[in-house]
């Protein structure tokens, strides 16, 4: 075993501490309840509206079907579909290649009570899965963790079952989030009118007062040394997955400015506050505009497809 498949089995061993996750929340765009309800939005119209409730009562109805969730990381997901959108199942299935999460997820299950939802390890660059066996299978940002995508998504397509969905939820842009320029001078000038009290980078330490005042393009080498899984192929994924899949639906989530631009800084702003919440509406409508004008490509997708 190399240090990069050492590192990628235990990267996201964080996702199982609430403490990290506080962290983290702070300092990424998806810490924000009021992104939620953006992708909630561009998805169903309705920003009060999930769009995983969206797919269940458009999709599922009241089947209760045998689910794979691949790169299921803490279990987070599956729980969620659960308690909170009360998903019916006959089994649920989660995947992941890090040892530490599938066993930190068998246990939150068990806690709860959760009959027949198992977790179990697997590398998805080498998937194995029972062929014809699933009703619905879900890559919730996982799918872009992914480097040998072909193989990947060949074996997903033989363990559905003829009529089985294929549910992606994820970052399908840049590969090593090797942003465009366009990209960059977009947010940039979104950043310049930010005013100051909210750009405080939060990733420093407390005792160390800076400012984010540009948006910059990260180095691949540096991204691929923190987790060489992350963002492998992004930019390959809408391509391969059309070759093997039938779409269904197609829509474009938030994310291809706001990520940019609430990095490191997200936690700066209360969306309680009245004008915190009124800046962040206005980016995201900006963002909203420069997709649906094409002006940009949609780094963050909700997909569903058949065999």
């Amino acid at each position: 075993m190399n240090c990069d498949d050492d590192k990628k089995k235990s990267f996201w061993n964080f996702l199982s501490s609430s403490k990290a996750l506080e962290k983290r929340n702070k300092t990424d765009f998806s810490g924000l309840a009021l992104t939620h309800e953006f992708h909630n939005y561009l998805v169903t119209g309705k920003r009060i509206y999930h769009y995983l409730s969206y797919f269940k009562d458009k999709y599922l109805l009241d089947a209760k079907p045998i689910i794979a969730s691949l790169g299921c990381g803490s279990g987070h997901l599956e729980r969620t579909l659960i308690k909170d959108f009360h998903y019916k199942y006959e089994a649920i299935h989660g995947f992941d290649i890090n040892p530490h999460l599938i066993e930190f997820a068998n246990q939150e299950v068990k806690k709860l009570g959760l009959d027949h939802v198992n977790y179990f390890l697997m590398d998805l660059d080498k998937p194995q899965l029972n062929p014809t066996y699933y009703d619905l299978i879900i890559f919730f940002h996982s799918l872009h963790h992914v480097e040998n995508l072909e193989k990947s998504l060949k074996e997903v397509k033989k363990a559905l079952k003829n009529n089985g969905l294929l549910l992606i939820v994820d970052f399908i842009g840049p590969s090593r989030f090797q942003w465009s320029d366009k990209q960059i001078e977009i947010a940039q000038e979104i950043l310049d009118m930010v005013p100051l009290k909210l750009k405080r980078n939060l990733s420093c330490a407390s005792t160390v007062l800076s400012h984010k005042t540009k948006i910059t393009r990260p180095s691949s080498d540096d991204i691929a040394q923190g987790d060489p899984s992350e963002a492998v192929r992004s930019e390959d994924i809408m391509h391969i997955v059309i070759n093997e899949f039938r779409i269904i639906e197609k829509k474009f989530m938030g994310g291809t400015l706001l990520s940019l631009l609430l990095h490191n800084i997200a936690g700066n702003f209360n969306e309680r506050d009245e004008a915190d919440r009124a800046i962040i509406l206005l980016m995201q409508k900006i963002e909203e505009l420069v997709l649906k004008e094409s002006i940009l490509e949609p780094n963050y997708i909700f997909l569903v497809a058949m065999k």
